[in-house]
């Protein structure tokens, strides 16, 4: 978690940053220190995703299979939530 809080900004805009976000929230869930850095990450990187255009129901840019890395990324989202209602 230490390395993840010290990336760029361009870490929490990665279309990979999805895993990032919903691994960072599920420490906030078990994990009562750094509550405020995780949901800075968290936040930082769900605004990326949810700032972005979505054209044909698919990420931009999503590497490998749009349609794949697009339903990987709202499952994550989607969990992120899930973990904050529960909380």
């Amino acid at each position: 978690m230490n390395c993840a809080l010290s990336y760029t900004e361009n870490a929490y805009s990665s279309n990979m940053s999805h895993e990032l976000a919903w691994s960072t929230a599920l420490l906030f869930k078990n994990d009562d220190t750094l509550i405020e850095q995780h949901l800075n990450l968290i936040e930082k990187t769900t605004h990326s995703f949810i700032g972005q255009p979505i054209e044909q129901g698919t990420f931009p840019e999503s590497i490998n299979s749009p349609y794949d890395q697009s339903a990987e990324i709202i499952f994550w989202l989607l969990e992120i939530v899930h973990i904050f209602n529960e909380h």
